[in-house]
């Protein structure tokens, strides 16, 4: 009982309680009371399994109870009393088996402490901490170190057994990979003793698939003219696919990507792979679409001169093995190919070197003949002047004749008057003529001398419409005389407005008859090959410009090829063959009206249909 008017009297003794003890702040187990404090014979003894308790207790102090304060001291488990709290509970957890005392004591207000209140308690040995459970423990380490035994041997002798295996199959790798080695080098062998592209690839491709699957195999060579990839031969499933090229400005090829970039492409799977070196699949230019695509540059002298692949249609076809296969492959096509296109391109020069040859041994005679035709014109000029002006001559006299006759025609009959009058028009008409042919006859000469005797540098006024139509004279008259069947129609619009221009006369002459000679012999030659069913037509007009004076000679031939048509301008290049051409013409053409005139020779074209050249004279 506790009466509030006695509580300021002197203070007496409280005891501190132990209220409740509880199982993991659960289960009540004990509910407190006034007995004597629990000791040892009074222990509580508990499972191993209800080792977390909660511990509430209080006091007997009622002087602002609230304010109470507690420490606490498991022993067995709490080495020292904790703190003063205002806490009336306590935890413990995971309590080690043992024998244990909860303890605690009060403070009032007034700093008074209460006697302490005991509880003591056991907790069981777990039954895996029990003799016999030790006993178990042994016998199943005992089972266990001897089951661990066993398998160990029956593992070491699996191992054994595979370490054997191992050796059999790397013994066989090495001798497989000496034969391969063997092999490689009898390709390289057999690839740089070749001098042809062509048998390069064949027999890389004979013998390639025995180091690796190369169902489809390949060489690409850059072409510097192009820039192109051009793959002459490649071959799939035994079988060369048309040649093809790539363009290197064709991103999404791989073949590109592996040239640009100087490094390998390895795919294993291309509807996977791809996107790591393009950004979209493309389907092949040939053949059909591989699964494993293996690209190398073929690099010689830090050069990448093309590229090799090796294709097959199977995934995840090609080991770093293959790769380095492939590899030596490529370093011994590389000197290969370097050893055919360096056969190439002396087998080009001696080509040329002959061709040269040939070409200044017809210019030599060429220039024999054109020293013999300047003596033989300049011998036919003396007897030709005879016959013009005995020609004149004949003429002047008729003339005189005719007026003596009318002077004493009464002298003679009617019909003598008429037989008389009948001979002197005729004696008349073929002086005429013998007149008109010689002057004809004449100018062919003054042509034939002025192209023999021409000096280059010696600019003059000259009418070029005169130049003109002497040098289709010339060339209509030469044709004739080097083929009696040639025969032409020949259209000219001069315009009269282009007047005198201050030009080099035998040399802009030497153009227009060189390409007026040209434009027959294709007009010829195309009535030739139609068996005469076509008319050999040559069209050249002239035009006064504002800045310049325009030639224009065109021809009904074939037309240019369009193969030829970026060489038509190059020295020693002809269409024409042996003997029939020099391949000099357009490029002389061409240095006397660009280099030496600053003007323009061009030319437009339609194959089978007529070829036009365009003359661009400076005023």
């Amino acid at each position: 009982r506790y009466t509030p008017s006695d509580a300021m009297g002197p203070m007496k003794p409280y005891s501190a309680l132990i209220r409740s003890v509880k199982f993991a702040n659960d289960s009540t187990f004990y509910h407190g009371g006034f007995g004597p404090e629990l000791d040892e014979s009074h222990a509580f003894v508990l499972p191993f399994a209800l080792n977390a308790l909660t511990f509430s207790y209080s006091a007997t102090s009622y002087i602002k109870p609230l304010a109470n304060e507690y420490k606490v001291r498991l022993e067995g488990f709490d080495a020292d009393w904790s703190a003063w709290s205002l806490d009336a509970k306590r935890n413990y957890t995971n309590l080690p088996q043992g024998h244990y005392r909860f303890n605690v004591r009060a403070r009032n207000i007034y700093g008074q402490e209460s006697a302490a209140a005991s509880f003591a308690f056991i907790i069981q040995t777990p039954w895996y901490n029990t003799w016999w459970s030790y006993t178990l423990y042994a016998l199943i380490a005992a089972g266990f170190v001897l089951g661990v035994v066993r398998l160990r041997t029956r593992q070491l002798h699996e191992r054994s057994r595979e370490l054997e295996k191992i050796v059999q199959e790397r013994t066989a790798r090495i001798e497989e990979q000496k034969n391969n080695i063997e092999q490689l080098s009898r390709i390289g062998k057999d690839i740089t003793a070749t001098l042809s592209i062509e048998n390069i690839i064949h027999t890389v491709y004979e013998n390639v698939n025995t180091l690796m699957d190369a169902t489809i195999f390949g060489i690409g060579i850059y072409n510097e003219g192009t820039q192109c990839l051009d793959f002459p031969a490649t071959m799939e499933k035994n079988q060369v696919l048309p040649a093809y090229s790539l363009p290197l400005s064709d991103a999404n090829r791989l073949a590109v990507w592996c040239y640009i970039q100087g490094e390998d492409v390895i795919i294993h799977d291309y509807g996977m792979d791809y996107s790591n070196y393009i950004r979209e699949l493309q389907p092949p230019i040939a053949g059909e679409n591989p699964e494993s695509i293996l690209y190398l540059p073929l690099v010689y002298n830090e050069k990448v001169t093309g590229v090799i692949t090796a294709q097959s249609f199977r995934k995840n076809a090609y080991t770093a093995y293959h790769l380095t296969m492939l590899r030596n492959l490529a370093a011994y096509s590389a000197i290969a190919l370097d050893n055919a296109d360096a056969y190439r391109k002396l087998r080009d020069v001696v080509e040329d070197l002959k061709a040269t040859q040939e070409k200044l041994v017809t210019q030599s005679k060429l220039a024999a003949l054109g020293a013999l035709t300047a003596g033989i014109a300049h011998e036919i000029k003396n007897p030709l002047n005879f016959v013009n002006n005995f020609a004149e001559l004949m003429i002047d006299l008729v003339d005189e004749l005719r007026e003596q006759f009318l002077k004493q025609q009464e002298k003679f009959a009617q019909d003598e008057r008429a037989d008389i009058e009948v001979i002197l028009t005729t004696l008349q008409q073929n002086a005429l003529k013998v007149q008109e042919h010689g002057k004809r006859a004449d100018s062919i000469v003054k042509s034939m001398l002025q192209h023999s005797r021409g000096k280059a540098g010696e600019r003059q006024l000259t009418d070029l419409n005169a130049v003109l139509a002497e040098d289709i004279n010339l060339a209509y008259h030469g044709m004739r005389a080097q083929d009696s069947s040639f025969n032409a129609k020949i259209e000219t619009d001069l315009d009269p407005a282009v007047g005198k221009l201050n030009i080099i006369p035998q040399d802009v002459s030497r153009v227009f008859l060189n390409i007026i000679s040209n434009g027959f012999y294709e007009a010829h030659r195309k009535k030739m090959e139609q068996n005469g069913e076509f008319t050999p037509t040559l069209t050249v007009s002239s035009k006064n410009l504002d800045q310049l004076v325009e030639v224009r000679i065109r021809d009904n031939g074939n037309g240019i090829p369009e193969k030829v048509r970026e060489k038509l301008f190059t020295p020693f290049f002809t269409t024409k063959p042996t003997g029939k051409g020099t391949g000099l013409g357009l490029s002389l053409s061409f240095d006397i009206i660009v280099q030496q005139h600053g003007g323009e020779l061009t030319f437009e074209t339609r194959e089978g249909q007529f070829a036009e050249f365009i003359i661009r004279l400076p005023k």
